[in-house]
């Protein structure tokens, strides 16, 4: 017999390919935005949310989204390109990182993360980016599980103590896709 913790953890998680994916997507950035305590001005925000999916987008970007066993959206992430004129790298930001309240503790940033690394790496990217605050502590302890490392700032923030981190895509291990497919169908990563 299956224990209802296990059922009641499961989640699964899937690109963002229709619109009900998509407006649930927009409504966790929006969640993920208002948690923040700041406006997100600085970064064009409000015009990133208005041209979605914009530029995460396939082929060069993506959205996953995770629900759990009653269909109902509890994280997500995105994947987008990082322009660098005048040079040939092939370097990602992973954006928007969120776990609903209700999703936290089950192991879904987590599946999440695993996931978009994942698929950076089948895209070709050689790095990834990303920014988090000194606040995110439990997020800054998985980035750096995942082996992502401070760089430098790659754009200009207002907000003092800002994390640069970075996971060079070439070097770092991820599971089989087959296994991380099950792992995150199952909600044990």
């Amino acid at each position: 017999m299956t224990d209802p913790t296990t059922l009641a953890n499961a989640f699964t998680i899937t690109p963002v390919r229709d619109l009900t994916d998509l407006k649930d997507t927009i409504s966790l950035f929006y969640a993920y935005a208002g948690s923040l305590g700041f406006d997100l001005a600085f970064q064009n925000f409000d015009a990133e949310m208005a041209a979605m999916p914009g530029r995460y987008s396939p082929p060069q970007g993506e959205l996953l989204i995770a629900r759990d066993s009653d269909g109902n959206a509890t994280g997500c992430v995105g994947l987008r390109p990082l322009p660098f004129p005048g040079r040939d790298l092939q370097i990602c930001e992973m954006k928007r990182l969120y776990v609903t309240p209700s999703g936290r503790g089950t192991g879904v940033g987590k599946a999440l993360a695993s996931a978009i690394i994942a698929i950076a790496q089948q895209l070709g990217y050689s790095e990834m980016r990303l920014d988090t605050l000194p606040s995110m502590v439990a997020a800054l302890k998985m980035y750096r599980m995942f082996g992502f490392e401070d760089i430098p700032a790659y754009y200009q923030t207002p907000l003092e103590g800002t994390h640069f981190l970075a996971l060079r895509l070439d070097k770092h291990r991820t599971n089989s896709t087959a296994d991380v497919a099950d792992a995150q169908h199952e909600g044990h990563v």
